[in-house]
């Protein structure tokens, strides 16, 4: 037992340690409260319209995960015209929410892309720049397999409906380990940013391999920023380039550390996908049974999420950043910082 001064028991260091824990704990579980609150306040599932987009993202994942996807809603949450660059393109970001009743319309996936339509200047003209993809798990006891198949489904999805649009390539870039902002969801701790950056390779790589596949895409390759054939630097953000750049002084002392193949993902972070032509595929979607969802007869699978006029419009303290109407998110960094100031990013 404790010493005992003035009368009290003195609690133990182990004592007092559980306690912290068990406020943490509860703390932790008040606040998972005030945000499922705060979201279904603001509309909650029933609120925020779908768009053609939406229905053929949700329809892919229907058809890849089947039951598994019953509790789950795309949603396009952000979009905004920006000529950032000084090339033309739209910023998009696609959620994935967890509506089932022990989430409670929660936010588990965001994939934020540019797109550059055919009025943009070259080269950057019909091509997008999937500048990030994070998630949360959906359960604790969710294996890597069920995982990949959701964000298979999200992903690939995505790229059917810009093949559609008539994109022809599609670029993504795992972050570098200098690259203090690379996640929506959380920060990455900086002792794991070198094994998180070789990990993204890996499951890009593994992503476009299973699109490849599908025939989602034709083909794809990976290369070196500087180096990569058909990937315009002007794709890249301004802080994507400076990181990029800051990163290539101190990557061949950090190579020489890792293995050979290790070493090789490192520094070859960036991928260019060509989208399959629409024509080639007709027969391999009518195959897969996935419909046209831009015919008429196109319905949303499940109610939509988050409200246009609430959360992501307005926000709970006022005007969203970016202007009113809901599109409001300029850049992901800005998207980040309205998520996490509406608790929304908490798994």
């Amino acid at each position: 037992g404790g010493a005992v001064s003035g009368g009290k028991r003195r609690r133990s260091a182990a004592e007092e340690i559980e306690e912290v824990r068990v406020n943490r704990a509860a703390a932790s579980a008040r606040m998972r409260d005030l945000e499922v609150s705060a979201v279904r306040a603001a509309g909650g599932s029933m609120a925020l319209a779908c768009c053609p987009l939406s229905i053929h993202i949700q329809a892919r994942l229907a058809h890849v995960c089947g039951e598994a996807a019953a509790d789950l809603v795309v949603k396009v949450v952000a979009e905004r015209a920006s000529s950032a660059g000084g090339y033309a393109h739209r910023a998009r970001a696609i959620m994935l929410f967890d509506t089932s009743e022990e989430a409670g319309d929660v936010a588990v996936l965001a994939v934020y892309a540019n797109e550059y339509g055919p009025e943009a200047e070259p080269p950057n003209a019909r091509r997008v720049y999937v500048e990030c993809i994070d998630g949360l798990p959906l359960r604790a006891d969710e294996s890597g397999r069920e995982r990949d198949s959701v964000i298979r489904g999200v992903v690939c999805g995505y790229l059917e409906h810009l093949r559609e649009r008539g994109f022809v390539f599609v670029h993504f870039r795992a972050p570098s380990p200098n690259d203090q902002e690379c996640q929506i969801f959380s920060r990455c701790p900086k002792h794991l940013r070198v094994s998180h950056s070789i990990k993204t390779c890996q499951w890009i790589s593994r992503l476009l391999e299973e699109a490849l596949r599908e025939a989602v895409v034709d083909s794809f390759h990976a290369g070196a920023h500087g180096g990569i054939l058909n990937f315009p630097p002007t794709l890249l953000t301004p802080a994507h380039l400076t990181t990029e750049c800051l990163f290539s002084s101190s990557e061949a002392i950090l190579a020489q550390r890792l293995p050979a193949a290790s070493a090789r993902l490192l520094r070859e972070r960036l991928f260019v996908a060509r989208l399959q032509s629409p024509s080639a595929c007709s027969h391999a979607r009518a195959a897969n049974g996935l419909q046209n969802s831009g015919g008429s007869s196109a319905r949303p699978m499940m109610a939509p999420s988050m409200s246009s006029s609430g959360a992501f419009a307005s926000g709970a303290g006022g005007a969203a950043p970016g202007g009113p109407g809901g599109a409001f998110a300029a850049s992901r960094k800005e998207l980040c910082t309205f998520l996490v100031s509406q608790r929304l990013s908490f798994c």
